[in-house]
């Protein structure tokens, strides 16, 4: 035997009611309506955003995005049966999914800035004299001084200064090179039709 869904109570419709003349009234420009629609459901809202962005500050970001989202859209709101929570929680879902793949997107292309440059120092500091790119590389990775390095290899101080500054100046060099044929490759690639 099947049985019907459960009437809505006389509660269940008054607040139903109150959902609509809210929503109503913040279409109309109301902020005040819309601060009772938030006092009503931030609490619900907000922990379905926390349980998938995982994280505090950007959970308040997507909560923020979502209430504006429904004040710009309050007119579109269809009293369903549900209510409006269920409606600001599919909306926040919604902001929360596209909060996390942008965290990820962003996270890939700075992993993939961060090899670029280190592929391009690497290839630098390869084109260098090894005498040039020795004191560079005892200077900056290693953190010794110009009189640390001259006495680890042995060189006087002058030949230390003198290596690092040429190095300098080539890695400067190469860099620019490098900006260049890029500029050059940017403008001889044909753009998409």
């Amino acid at each position: 035997m099947e049985t019907s869904p459960p009437l809505p109570s006389s509660g269940e419709d008054a607040a139903r009611g109150t959902e609509r003349r809210l929503m109503a009234e913040a279409a109309a420009g109301g902020q005040a309506a819309l601060a009772q629609v938030y006092d009503l459901t931030s609490a619900q809202v907000f922990g379905l955003i926390l349980s998938v962005v995982r994280d505090r500050p950007a959970a308040e970001a997507v909560l923020q995005e979502t209430y504006l989202h429904a004040w710009q859209h309050a007119a579109d709101y269809d009293s369903s049966p549900d209510g409006i929570a269920v409606w600001l929680c599919g909306i926040a879902h919604r902001y929360a999914i596209a909060h996390l793949r942008a965290a990820v997107a962003a996270e890939v292309d700075t992993e993939t800035a961060e090899e670029s440059y280190a592929d391009r120092l690497s290839e630098a500091m390869r084109s260098l004299p090894p005498e040039q790119s020795q004191c560079i590389a005892l200077a900056y990775y290693a953190g010794l001084t110009q009189y640390q390095i001259a006495a680890r290899t042995a060189q006087t101080i002058a030949a230390v200064r003198s290596h690092t500054r040429a190095g300098l100046s080539g890695l400067h060099d190469h860099s620019q090179r490098s900006r260049e044929a890029a500029a050059l490759a940017r403008r001889s690639t044909p753009e998409p039709a």
